[in-house]
C-alpha cells in the first residue's frame, strides 16, 4: 500500500513539472501581440482625436475671422486703403458704425491686421480714433491687439490674404489654427451697406 501510494506520488510530481521554456516563450509572444495590438489602437485613437480637435479649433478660428469682418465692414462708412508696417505685417482700419438706439450712432474705428508670422489680429477704438500700427511681434509691440486666427497664409490661387477696396473687403484665406491641424479655406466678400441718413461720419476719423 505504501509503495503504491509513492508511486502515485511521483506520478503526480511528473505530471506537474512547471511550464517549460518553450511554453513561457509562446506566452510572452502572445503577450507582446496584445500589447502591441492594444498600443496601436490607442495611438490612433489619440492621433483621432487630436486630428479632429486641430480642425476644429480651425474652423472657429475662421467663424470668428468671417463674424468680425462681416459686423463690421457692413456698417462702414470708410474702408481705408492697406498699409505695410515694417516687419509686423499688413494692416487696413475701418470707420464703423454702432446704434445704440434707432436713431443714434456711435462711430469706433476697427483695424485688421495680417502677421508676417501667419496671424491675423484686430483692434478697436471707441471712440473713433486711428488705430496706431504695432510696433512689433511680440507681446509689447501688440498690446491691445486680440488674436482672431494663427496657422494663417493666402489661400491657394490667392496672393495675398485681404484685398480691400473703398467698398468691400475680400478675404482669401487658409486657416490651420494653432495646432497646425488640416486647414479651412475661407473665402469670403463683405460689402458696405447703405447706412441710415442720420449716421454721417464727415471727416474720417480712422485716417
Amino acid at each position: 500500500m505504501i509503495r503504491r501510494t509513492r508511486a502515485a506520488l511521483v506520478r503526480l510530481r511528473d505530471e506537474d513539472g512547471g511550464v517549460t521554456l518553450v511554453e513561457l516563450l509562446v506566452y510572452l509572444l502572445v503577450l507582446v501581440i496584445v500589447v502591441a495590438a492594444i498600443g496601436s489602437l490607442l495611438i490612433s485613437g489619440l492621433t483621432g482625436q487630436r486630428d479632429i480637435t486641430a480642425a476644429g479649433n480651425a474652423a472657429s478660428e475662421s467663424s470668428v475671422v468671417a463674424e468680425s469682418l462681416t459686423s463690421s465692414v457692413r456698417t462702414a462708412a470708410q474702408i481705408g486703403s492697406p498699409a505695410t508696417v515694417a516687419g509686423v505685417g499688413e494692416m487696413f482700419q475701418t470707420a464703423t458704425a454702432t446704434f445704440p438706439t434707432v436713431s443714434t450712432v456711435s462711430w469706433s474705428c476697427r483695424a485688421w491686421l495680417v502677421t508676417i508670422d501667419g496671424r491675423i489680429l484686430t483692434r478697436v477704438t471707441t471712440p473713433a480714433a486711428v488705430v496706431p500700427a504695432p510696433a512689433g511681434l511680440d507681446a509689447a509691440g501688440l498690446a491691445g491687439w486680440t488674436l482672431l486666427a494663427s496657422g494663417v497664409s493666402p489661400a491657394p490661387g490667392a496672393s495675398s490674404v485681404f484685398a480691400v477696396t473703398s467698398t468691400r473687403v475680400r478675404i482669401t484665406a487658409s486657416i490651420a489654427g494653432p495646432a497646425d491641424g488640416t486647414p479651412t479655406i475661407v473665402d469670403l466678400s463683405v460689402s458696405r451697406d447703405a447706412l441710415p441718413s442720420f449716421a454721417t461720419l464727415g471727416a474720417n476719423p480712422c485716417v
